[in-house]
This record gives structure tokens, sequence and C-alpha cells, in this order.
């Protein structure tokens, strides 16, 4: 359905100007056939590009009970099964439920013994539970929970911090504890951060001085990396960084010189400002430098060291995701200023209808955002809810939330999780007892609100919007003026910038890959490979909006009627076979 959906939509702008008898028929022509080259190119760049493991992603037959019933299938450990069991529709398991029946039966006394995270009974069905517990549970008075909107969206509060200084995990159903040593490399992480500086020469002076004190601790570090406080003293350093430099991989890991030891050290900067969570950006790092994968291997208690350092380093960095937020933030204050100038010249030239849609557009984005600002700040006093309404409405929220995002402001009165940045996850999986505590546990309320930002200004705004000046420039181009070419290029920008970023943060996040290993992992781990795909996402999503737009601006002034069926067709072609496909059951 997708794939074939995006090549109708490039089919579709040649129909419409079967039915367009304007002025511009010869221009619009060339464009329809340029911008279709163009997205074929791309397309093709895209494939060669992206891991081709994950090609059948594209253009998979399977419905979602099959894919849902195939996770479980497929699942690993007891907890990527209990997800695919028991977080997605009853109806999808349908065919395999006598057996996940009897794997609850099997397990899950174990499983309220060891009182994993991901363990919650509440939402196991009535009837998939033994009668014992179903009487422990209630009985009939028992309610079965389900996933809240405020988990869905990634509201929910986050998991409280482990007290303990075991934490249980479960590998191929064996339970093991893990090492007591970690909160010792943990403790060690934490001497080496309040150290720093932006300065790596200040850095390695410190460093020495603390692996001097640590000399039996370390012994397996720098046994393997006799240079490792060199790699440290540059990764500390508070910098933006701009690329990620190459390493010889056929180098072991002794073997790195001081230009080596600087090129991995200074990439973590560039990985942080590229990632929206410490464990993401550690394990690009990880995979950039394959040598490191000895360290994370065999050197026990190095990763919890590292992700310390990896996560504190990516709440305290002032450019913090800072590029990519501020790019988005960027697009969308010149497309609302674009919008506005184009409404006031709509209203100058007498163009009042047109111009009271784009105003109901702009008034429906901004309606939205303002709910879920009240949504975010419900517990907070009226003025402070005031206050952020006139953020709002005054369009300064992008701006606003970038600063508050790359600054990682804090809010302990918000309960908003601050893993769920551009994407809502109700599958992200527990946390060890180690990153829990090099977590900070406070909240960032603006990163949940760039996500439904980008969503709300793409449905009311960016997408509409553009089919809506597209329209008035092909029939009035001598009055919409100069800033409405402008304005639909920006908005197909937007457009396109934000679903690739949507699309590429859903699949680099390490608890999709985990949970769903053969569906999210077509974006490549070589880090330039992953920025090339970024761009190539980007600018596939703004041809297709662009020129689907045009398309259905063809349509409207050919027949505004033959545009509503044409639209109307297509939506209920698609659910009919969603329907078909039993996806709404």
């Amino acid at each position: 359905m997708f794939s074939v959906s995006l090549v109708w939509a490039q089919i579709s702008p040649f129909v419409a100007f079967q039915f367009y008898n304007g002025a511009h028929s010869e221009i619009l022509k060339l464009f329809l056939v340029i911008s279709f080259v163009i997205w074929a190119v791309l397309n093709l760049a895209f494939f060669c590009t992206i891991d081709l493991n994950y090609i059948h992603t594209f253009f998979s037959t399977e419905t979602a009970a099959q894919y849902t019933v195939g996770l479980y299938t497929n699942a690993t450990d007891d907890m990527l099964k209990f997800d695919a069991a028991f977080t997605n529709r009853k109806r999808f398991t349908k065919a395999i439920q006598g057996e996940i029946k009897e794997w609850v039966r099997l397990n899950i006394d174990r499983w309220r013994l060891e009182e994993q995270d991901w363990f919650k009974v509440a939402l196991i069905y009535n009837d998939f539970l033994p009668i014992e517990v179903y009487e422990a549970e209630g009985g009939a008075r028992r309610r079965r929970s389900s996933m809240s909107l405020r988990e869905v969206v990634g509201l929910a509060a986050a998991p409280a911090e482990e007290n303990s200084n075991n934490q249980l995990v479960t590998t191929n159903n064996t339970t093991q504890i893990i090492s007591l040593n970690n909160e010792d490399w943990i403790r060690l992480a934490e001497e080496l951060y309040a150290t720093r500086s932006s300065n790596h020469k200040s850095n390695f002076i410190h460093i020495n001085r603390i692996f001097d004190e640590n000399p039996d601790m370390l012994a397996g570090l720098t046994s393997r990396c006799p240079k490792f406080n060199v790699i440290l003293s540059f990764l500390l350093e508070d910098r933006f960084g701009l690329s990620v430099k190459k390493v010889d991989w056929t180098k072991r890991l002794e073997s790195w010189d001081e230009e080596d030891l600087k090129r991995v050290g200074c990439s973590v900067a560039t990985f942080l400002r590229k990632r929206k969570t410490g464990d993401a950006a550690m394990d690009a790092w990880r995979l950039e430098y394959a040598q490191l994968g000895t360290l994370f291997r065999e050197v026990e208690g190095f990763e919890s060291f590292m992700l310390l350092l990896f996560n504190n380093l990516l709440r305290d960095s002032i450019y913090g995701m800072v590029m990519r937020v501020s790019i988005g933030a960027g697009l969308s204050l010149v497309d609302a200023g674009t919008d506005i100038s184009v409404l006031i010249s709509y209203y100058s030239a007498g163009l009042n209808t047109q111009a009271n849609i784009l105003l109901a557009m702009i008034a429906a984005n901004m309606a939205a955002q303002i709910l879920v600002v009240i949504a975010l700040y419900s517990k907070k006093s009226w003025q402070r809810k005031l206050y952020e309404v006139v953020i709002t409405v005054t369009f300064l929220r992008p701006p606003v939330d970038a600063y508050r995002v790359s600054t990682n402001q804090i809010d302990d009165e918000l309960s908003v999780n601050p893993l769920s940045e551009m994407v809502s996850d109700k599958r992200r999986e527990p946390q060890p007892a180690h990153s829990l505590a090099t977590t900070n546990p406070k909240t960032n309320p603006t990163q949940p609100t760039q996500m439904f930002n980008k969503g709300t200004e793409l449905a009311c705004e960016s997408i509409p919007g553009c089919i809506l000046q597209c329209w008035v420039f092909l029939g009035n181009s001598e009055q919409a003026g100069f800033f409405a070419a402008l304005s639909i290029i920006i908005s197909a920008l937007t457009t396109g910038y934000s679903s690739a970023m949507i699309s590429f943060d859903m699949d680099v996040d390490l608890p999709h890959r985990k949970v769903q290993p053969n569906f999210y992992g077509y974006v490549p781990d070589d880090h330039g490979v992953r920025s090339r795909t970024f761009m190539l996402m980007t600018a596939i999503s703004a041809i297709h909006n662009l020129s689907l737009s045009v398309g259905c601006a063809m349509l409207a002034l050919a027949d505004m009627d033959l545009l509503l069926t044409f639209v109307g067709g297509e939506i209920a072609v698609f659910l009919a076979v969603k329907m078909l496909r039993g996806d709404f059951m």
C-alpha cells in the first residue's frame, strides 16, 4: 500500500493535467516531467543508499495481523513476546492465542516473582490468565488496562529511578545479575565528568590523575586501548561537531596514533548533535569505529561508564540537536512569515475567499498547538499557560522550542517522557538501572512539543496550504505575487524536512530496532551514509508534496467537484483495501 500510494501520487498529477486547460499548460507539463524524473532519480539513489536487507519492508503485502503474529513467533525473549502479544489489538493475534495462553500459564509465576519492568499483568486479557491469577487480580471486578493516550503519545511519567544496586535482566529466559562493578564505573564516570572543561589539555590532566588513582579497575580498558585517556580528553570538550572523520578499520586499538585518537574523541560531538538520545549517539559511535566493539564486549562496566558520559554530554551541551531543531524551527518560522505575507497579498488583490481559507488553515494549526500547550502545562498556573499560549499565537513557538531543546531546560512538574522527542513510542524498552541513574530524571517539555507541533503543522497548514497556494498561483499568478511562489517552495521544504525527520528518527531509534529488528534498520549505521539518507528522504518528500499539490491545484481549477471526487475516491479506495485486509478489525 505504501509504495503503491507513492507511485500513484506521481501518476495522478499527469492524470489531473488532462483536465487542465489553463494558460500555463506547457510550463506545467515541463514541470511535471522534470519533477517526475528528479523523483525517480532520488528514489533510485535512496534505494542504493539504504540497507537492502530491509527493502522488503517497502513492498511487503503482510497484513497487520500477519505482522503481529510474526513479531511474536520470531521474538527472542519474553519482553519482545509480551510486547507483541499485549500491546497490539487482540484480534491481530487470533491465530496464535492458544499458544500465547499456554506461554503465559507456564511463565507468569516467574514473571511475578522477578518483577521485570516490562511485565504488567494489567495488560493481559482476562481469558489469557490462569484461573488462580485471575481470581487473585480481582476476578470479575478486574478491568484490563490498555495503553493510555498519555502513554501512547509519550506523556507518561518517566520510570522511577532504581534504588537497588542490582538489576534483574532476562536474556533467553535466564535471570542474571548485573555486576556491582557497574556502580564503580558509574562513580568513576561521574568523577570524570565533574572535572570536564572545554579544553582537551585540561581534561587530559584530570583524566590522567583519575586513571592513576584507579589502576586495577581500569586495567582491562588500558590494556586494550592504552591511550583511551586521550580519546576521553577530546570527547569531554563542548564543541560543535561538523563531521566524523574516518579511522583505518584495519588498525588495532593499541595501534591508534594521536590523530586517530583525536578523531574518535572529537566525533562524539557530531553524534550527539545528530541523535536524540545518549544511547543512540553511543551506539552510532560504536558502529562507526568498529574497534571500539572490543571494549564494549570485553570490558565489564565500560558500557555503563560511557552511557553516563554520553547522557550527561547530551544534557549539558549547548549544541545538543541544535542543527536539526534549528533548521526545522527556521523553516517553520519562514513558512509562517511567507504565509502571512501571502495572506495580506490575497486580501489586497481581492482574493477574499482564498485568503479566508488560508487564514482558517493557519487558525486550525494555531488552535491545535494551543491545545497541546494547555495539555502539557496542565499543572501550571494560568499565568504560565497564558505565557505559553502567547508564544504560540505570536509564531514564536519554533524558535522558543529550539532554544529550550538545545539548552535542555527541565521542569519537575511536567510528566513528559524525555526520550520521546520527535515520535511517540509506547514500546520503549525498560532502561537498566545504570541507564536510569545516568539519565537526568527531570523532564524537558519541549521535546514532545516538537513532535506535536510538527504533526499539526503538517496536517493543518503546510500540506493543505501548499495545495491552496498552488491553486491560487496557477489561477491568479499576477495577483498572487512573488511571495506566493516563495511560500509554496517553503511549504514543500517544511513538509519534506519534517516528515523525513520523523521517519528517520523512527528507524534509528534503538528500542524500535530492538523490538522490531526485521522492520526498523533500513538507515545504514555508517555516519556519512546516514546523513546522505536523511537528505535524500527530505528531497523525496518535498518533491512528492510539491508535484501532488500541483496536481490537486490543476483539478481544482478545472472543476472543484472533480477534485473532491478525485480525493474522496482515493481515500475510499485506501480505506476499502485496509478493511479487506482486516487492518481495522
